[in-house]
Parts: structure tokens; C-alpha cells; sequence
């Protein structure tokens, strides 16, 4: 999800993702897939991979 100013987020692992579609636009709260047990992981899970300018970073680090 491209949620401009340079920030994106990735979300893996997902068993549905036949919720929203490339270029479609989000709301905040909106189900944009259900955590799953895809590709190579060890249970259901939400695998989230923040990026700034395309360098992935620490979401938490904003916060402190």
C-alpha cells in the first residue's frame, strides 16, 4: 500500500487477498486480506514490511 510521502507497506504471508486490487484506493480500517500460512513460514501469521523511499525501516522508530 503506497501511502504516500515516500512510505509503503507490504503485507505477506496472506491466505485471502482477493479484497483490493493494484492501484485500487484503501480507507483506514478497510479488510485488505486475512492473515495466512503462505510460502515458506511456520503458522499463521501477518509478515508487514514498512518501507521509506523504498528502504525498509522500523515502523516503531517513528514512535520513539
Amino acid at each position: 500500500i503506497d501511502h504516500g510521502n515516500g512510505f509503503k507497506t507490504q503485507y505477506c504471508h496472506l491466505a485471502d487477498r482477493g479484497n483490493v486490487e493494484v492501484g485500487q484506493v484503501v480507507q483506514m480500517g478497510q479488510l485488505i486480506g486475512r492473515m495466512g500460512d503462505t510460502g515458506y513460514s511456520f503458522g499463521c501469521h501477518l509478515h508487514l514490511v514498512a518501507y521509506h523511499y523504498n528502504n525498509k525501516f522500523d515502523p516503531l522508530q517513528l514512535y520513539r
